[in-house]
Parts: structure tokens; sequence; C-alpha cells
């Protein structure tokens, strides 16, 4: 083996490797830029209920769900990744949507409060919601209802009883309920009644009537998924007539069945951060021009629905100190033919689940092989970092899954396989599958990943939520998985070489190098449970607590090991009010402890947000941390006020001022260090 030739090359010390182990860890380099949430991907839309996925831009666990129905709803995301200082202060942004009767969402916001990420939709009308963090924990997960109103329980009923007649041949009582539905003022449920009533008319065999329904159907409703069933039975009808409908022949002009939309969300923010080392000098550590852009358009034919999303953005670095300030985390084509259910999507995307460790450079094809069963394929080359431009054209990827939805029901599965390669070599191979449950009070997420080529565990994991009365939610998390995901590409890391066809050349078999990439593959595992509940008009409080741990490492061809971490804690209690000052105030009150491997750390944070008036609003902030070191002697303390302010004059147009602070006194083993740090953040957003 060329153990020798590895030892000479390895410049590497152990304090740098714990490090790099440390960055790996919970997938992937935090976003300079800020972008935490990046887009919206639909999955379908139904007359009962609708679910998307918000893209994120790091690797997040659900924390809470803040509020679950209404025109807004809400969830707190916790980080799984360590935050800089003054990454968590950079603050809203917000995307917007092209809402429809289905899926009646406007826009998404995103925000830091209190070390978490909070998440909130709009919608257009009253809906309850559903979320769950998806298995790559790089998307969230949205199920939506119409709300239970009085008027969708009336229908519901309605809807009922006229199929009961129908099942009994009473077709004229049918008729009448579904007519008198269609009367009552707009609902997503008159969807079905409108297909339904066409249903009706047919067994009257009163055709004509049928079949201008059917076309009503079709006119009101062109994307919806009943429209291939309804086609066909206009087809039939046409075909038993001899002759066509006269409203085929009077159709309306393809122009007016088809819609384009532009839209999205043009960001431009300045950052600069700067430092009083306590030596009498400023020192500037950042200052920055960011531009962001959201770019969604959509068209909507009869046959074809084509999505178009690109999330990009430029960081103009004053400091000339960003080497790839260029940031591309999606930009791809959607095509779905509605007849035929086949949807192609082209370009770098986001697939959650089916095998895929994150974002990529390819082609995902699905096809629709009836109602409980679709095939989907992808083709690729994996993209580590949205600051890779550039297509790796050296690591493909290979993948193939089974969606099995059986109809009706709240359960969903996916089988994958899936394979990726390195300049031809075999870097990843595994199978596995993901079971879903969403109802309206719970939602559970089982996602298990194993690598055939190693023989080994690759993830596992189950992430559950209930919901209750007072705006209660429980959730629990268990977490398994090699950190970072098992591949043969592991065997680089804390290598001087960066290719894998280096290493063979030095001598190493596929076996030994296999053998390195599981000594550079540490297993992290967590538990994280966490509630939160109403329980005044004005509180209320929550409550999370995790564990955590990450396995040692040997030391092997040259590479220094690491000692993993001991089981670190984690909890937080927060208070959440509202109206408490001022009217449509909001304020947090939080209390944070960490034991952790090499300290200990107690947190308090304040915070509130205060509407001026219906343009102007005022945010301040103060963080106070104490960190006990335990392996050495000595203690931190640093105190972080903040305050915003935000502008918002219409809805075309937001904008945001940051000034804030951070004193920090350390003292390890009689080293002391006392230091003041600036921040200023400003951004306008232009919404079109």
């Amino acid at each position: 083996m060329a153990s020798s030739e590895i030892n000479r090359l390895q410049s590497r010390s152990w304090l740098a490797w714990r490090i790099v182990l440390t960055l790996l860890l919970m997938a992937g380099t935090v976003h300079a830029a800020p972008s935490w949430v990046e887009g919206i991907n639909v999955l379908y839309e139904k007359p009962d209920n609708a679910g998307f996925q918000v893209l994120l831009a790091n690797a997040f666990q659900m924390a809470a769900v803040e509020s679950n129905a209404g025109k807004r709803c809400g969830v707190r995301l916790q980080p799984g990744f360590s935050l800089q200082s003054q990454q968590e202060r950079f603050s809203a942004e917000k995307l917007l949507w092209d809402a429809t009767a289905t899926l009646p969402l406007e826009s998404v916001t995103s925000e830091w409060v209190a070390n978490q990420l909070w998440v909130q939709l709009y919608f257009q009308n009253t809906v309850s919601c559903t979320f769950q963090i998806g298995a790559n924990r790089r998307t969230l997960l949205v199920t939506i209802r119409p709300e239970d109103s009085a008027a969708t329980q009336a229908i519901n009923q309605q809807l009922q009883q006229a199929k009961s007649a129908l099942a009994r041949g009473d077709t004229a009582s049918a008729v009448t309920i579904y007519r008198a539905i269609l009367e009552q003022p707009p609902h997503p449920l008159q969807q079905d009644a409108l297909e339904y009533l066409g249903v009706a008319l047919e067994r009257q065999q009163d055709y004509d009537r049928a079949a201008k329904i059917y076309q009503a159907y079709l006119n009101e409703y062109p994307d919806a998924a009943g429209v291939p069933r309804v086609r066909q039975r206009l087809e039939g009808i046409a075909l038993m007539q001899e002759v066509p409908p006269p409203e085929l022949r009077k159709a309306k002009p393809q122009a007016e069945k088809e819609t384009t939309r532009w839209f999205g969300v043009l960001s431009n923010s300045y950052q600069h951060y700067s430092s009083d080392q306590g030596v009498g000098e400023w020192e500037n550590l950042q200052s920055a021009w960011i531009t962001d852009v959201n770019l969604n358009g959509r068209h909507r034919g009869e046959e074809m629905d084509v999505k178009v999303l690109v999330s990009a953005g430029y960081w103009n670095d004053f400091n000339d100190e960003t080497p790839e300030p260029e940031r591309l985390s999606t930009a791809y084509a959607d095509v779905y033919h509605k007849s035929t259910g086949q949807q192609v999507r082209a370009g770098r995307q986001t697939t959650n689940g089916e095998g895929m460790l994150g974002r990529y450079d390819g082609v995902r094809y699905s096809k629709s092989l009836g109602p409980q069963y679709a095939v989907n394929g992808i083709w690729g080359h994996p993209v580590i970092s949205s600051r890779d431009i550039e297509i790796n054209s050296d690591t493909q990827l290979y993948g193939l899954s089974l969606d099995i939805t059986p109809p009706q029901s709240r359960w969903k599965h996916n089988l994958f396989v899936t394979e990726q390669t390195v300049n031809g070599m075999l870097d990843r191979q595994a199978v596995g599958g993901e079971v879903n449950f969403i109802d309206r009070n719970q939602s559970w997420l089982s996602y298990l990943d194993y690598d055939v080529n190693f023989n080994e565990l690759n993830t596992v994991m189950l992430n559950a939520n209930w919901f209750g009365a007072d705006e209660s939610h429980y959730y629990v998390a268990l977490d398994y998985r090699r950190s970072p995901v098992l591949t043969l590409s592991n065997a680089l890391i804390g290598q001087t070489l960066t290719e894998l066809d280096q290493l063979t050349a030095l001598g190493f078999t596929d076996s030994e190098l296999e053998e390195v990439a599981l000594d550079r593959s540490a297993i992290s595992e967590s538990v994280s449970a966490g509630t939160s509940r109403r329980f005044h008009p004005h509180h209320r409080w929550a409550v999370d607590a995790s564990l955590w741990q990450l396995s040692g490492l040997e030391e092997s061809v040259g590479v220094p090991g690491f000692d993993g971490t001991d089981l670190e804690t984690n909890l937080s209690v927060q208070l959440i009010s509202n109206d408490i000052l001022w009217q449509r105030d909001l304020s947090w009150f939080t209390l944070r402890y960490a034991d952790l491997t090499t300290s200990q750390l107690y947190s308090v944070t304040a915070e509130i947000r205060v509407p001026i008036d219906s343009r102007w609003r005022v945010r301040p902030k103060l963080q106070i941390y104490e960190r006990s070191f335990t392996e050495v002697d000595g203690a931190e303390t640093s105190v972080q006020p903040l305050v915003r302010l935000e502008y918002q004059p219409d809805k075309a147009w937001n904008f945001e001022l940051d000034a804030g602070a951070e004193w920090l006194s350390s003292d390890q083993n009689g080293f002391s260090v006392e230091r003041l740090d600036y921040l200023l953040y400003l951004r306008g957003d232009w919404l079109f």
C-alpha cells in the first residue's frame, strides 16, 4: 500500500482536520448571500387539497408550528449548522407566487428570530396547513386544505348527499343538489360539483347538457387533475352521437385559455462589518454589495403547463476576499403534459428524497401510471455549492424511483435506487425508500438510505408532528446518518490530493479506497423534541430540546483521527407575546442552555417588533450569552444589541436598515481578548 507516499503529502494538523469535519457536518457550507428560502415547487393541486415544497438554502429541522390555519400559516425552523454571529441578523425576505383557486398561495416570507428561521405563508383564502421537513432537510413540505368553515362543512355534506343519490340511481336529486352547490358563493369544492353534475346529467341521458357542463369544466379549470377524465367523458358523448358536440366547435380561442405571467423579487443590499480588537485600530472585516434575484415564469395552456424558476445572486466584495462571488441556486424549466401525465424538469434543481443528496444539474422525468403510481428518472451532475456555477462533468448521478399513492389515502410511499460515479469510478450506489403520512392533525415521515456498495447504512430518520387544540404542536425527530454522506470521494478528506485517480495512481485498490472513505465518514446521531402551545390570547410558550453526538475517527493513511464529541445537549424555552405594549406588536423572550463538548453556554434573547404605522416598523433586539470552557480555564461573555427599521411604502417595495454591535470579552488560560464589532445592513426589495 502507498501509505508512505500519502504521509509525505500530508500537511494537515489534527486541529485543522477537526475543523474540516465539523464544517462538513449537517450538510454543507452556510450560505454567504442572505437567501435562505430559494423557491417554491408545486407537487399537486386538487379541489380539496394541494401540496408544495419550500426550497431551503441549507439543512433545517422543525422547531415549532406558529400558525396552521387562517390566511397566514407559519413555522419555526432550527438550523442544522452553525451561524456566524452576523449572519443570523440578516432579515426578512419575500417570494411571490401566482395564486390559483386550488393553491391560493400569494407569498412566502422568511426572517431570523432568536436564532431560528421563521417561515410564513400568505394565502388569498382561509386554509389549514400541515408542515413537514423533507428527507434531505433542505425542503419544507406543505399541504393545505380549505379551512373547515361553515360553508365548507355544508358543501361537503351536500356533496356526500349527492354521491349517495347517484349511488342509488336518484339522478334527479343529485342534479338538484349539485346545481344548488354551484349557485353558492365561489368555493374550491364547486369544482367537484361541476364535474359530477355532468356525470349525473349523462346518466339521465341528457347528453347535450352533460357536454355543456363538461366543456364548462374544461374552460373553468384547465389545470385541474380531473381534466383528462372529463375530456374522456366528453369524447365519449361525441362518439355516441357520432357528431362533435356543438361546444367543441364553438370552443373559445386558444389565446383566451392560455395565460402567461412573470413575477419575482429583485433585492439589493449592503453589508458592513468592522471590528476593534483593542489595539486602537478598526479592521474592516466585510464590505459588500449583494444582488439577489428570484424569477418565476408560469404558462398555463390547455395541454401544457410550463414553469421557469431562477434563483441567483452576485456578491460584490469591496475587500476582494470573495473568490466566488456568483451564486446560482436554482435555474430550471419544468414542462407538464396534462393528458399524458408526463413531466420533464431540466436545469439546476433540488429533488426531495428519491436518493438525491441535494442540488444537481440535470434532468428529472416523471410519468404517471394511473391514479396510484408514478415512475421517476433522474440524470445529472451533483452540485456541491451554489457558488459552483459551472457543471461538474466529472461526477454523474443516475436515479430511478417509484411513487405509490393509494387513492383517497393519506399515505405516500417512494422506493428508489441511485448511483453516482466520479471519472468512471463508482462513488455511491444506494437503495432506499420513504414513507409519508399527512393528516390534518398529524404527519409522519420515515426515510432510509442504504449503500449497497459499502454495505453500510447511510441515513435513517423519523419525523413526527402532532397538532392539537389551542394552537398546540408537538414534534419528535430521530436521525442517524453518516456525516458527511458516505461516498468513495470521502477518501480525499484530509488529503492534499484532489482526485480519486491520484490515489489509485499511488497504488490504492478499490477495497482500500472504500476502507479509507469509511475512516473519514463519522456517524451523527441526534434526537430532538419540542412543543408549543397558546395559554392566553396574548401569550404562547415553546420548549425545544435536543441530544446530538458525533462519533470519533481513527487515524489512517497519514490523516489524523478525531476524538468525536460528547453527548451534547441543547434546551431552549421561549415566550411569544402579541399586543402587549402596542396594538399588533410581537415580542420574543428566549432562554437557552447548551452543554457542549468543550463548553457550557447560557444565553438570553429579548426582541420586540413594533408597528409605528401601516408603513413603518421598528424592531430592537438584545442578546447576551455566557460561555464557560470545560477543557481550558476561562470564560467568554457576549452582549449583542441590534435595532432594525423596516419601511414598506406599498406592496411592490420593501426597505430595511439594521444597525448593531457586539461586545465580546474572552479569557482562555490567561489569554484575554476584548473586542467590539459593528454591523450595518441596508436592503431594498422590488417585488414585480
